[in-house]
């Protein structure tokens, strides 16, 4: 049986959306900072 209410659709639709936009900005962070971690972030620091 699916969602027949208008409504609820676009609210759960809108916070499915919120959570893949946190995931994602949690996965960016998480990536940078091994990044900068890592040997190559110093190397590009000490070449620019």
């Amino acid at each position: 049986m699916g969602i027949n209410n208008l409504r609820v659709r676009e609210q759960v639709g809108g916070i499915l959306n919120q959570i893949d936009l946190l995931i994602n900005e949690k996965t960016e962070a998480r990536l940078r900072k091994e990044y900068e971690e890592s040997e190559d972030y110093d190397d590009s620091l000490s070449i620019g």
